[in-house]
């Protein structure tokens, strides 16, 4: 959003500051989540692959012992299920933020108000877009209009 658009509108200097600053506020706390969820990835991710390089290693230094082949085994079934929970909990977190940013393209006053009254369960992402929330989010304006800002009809 740029100063001049608002200034275009007819909005005074304190009204335009005003905006800017609300805006702002929600801008950087998006780039927080975004920054920490990255840096969260990335650790996780690296974490993931020295795990397996330790148990490749160590699979072709001990052939011999049946118990430690298996031991080493049981290690990768669990670093799988780990990488297999990883990868949900990362689509889980994109579809939280792909749904609060539609909650704010709305115009919801607020997210976690508005999400409460919607089934989640059966919002899915496809391609990197929701599916399903569209209808949720027309038939809750419809319901509960105060939920969400008013654009004023001239």
């Amino acid at each position: 959003m740029k100063r001049e658009f608002l200034k275009d509108l007819g909005l005074s200097d304190d009204q335009i500051n005003s905006i800017m600053s609300a805006h702002g506020k929600d801008v950087n706390g998006l780039n927080e989540q975004i920054n920490s969820l990255t840096a969260e990835k990335n650790g996780l991710q690296s974490q993931l692959n020295d795990r397996d390089e330790q148990l490749k290693g160590l699979k072709s230094q001990v052939k011999d012992s049946d118990e430690l082949t298996a031991k080493i085994d049981e290690l990768e079934k669990s670093n799988k299920a780990a990488k297999e929970k990883y990868a949900a909990d990362l689509s889980a977190q994109q579809k939280s933020f792909l749904i609060d940013k539609a909650l704010t393209s709305a115009g919801a006053h607020n997210n976690k108000a508005v999400s409460a009254l919607l089934n989640l369960d059966d919002v899915t992402v496809k391609d990197g877009a929701l599916d399903g929330l569209d209808k949720q989010l027309e038939a809750l304006k419809e319901s509960d209009g105060y939920l969400f800002k008013q654009s004023e009809k001239t």
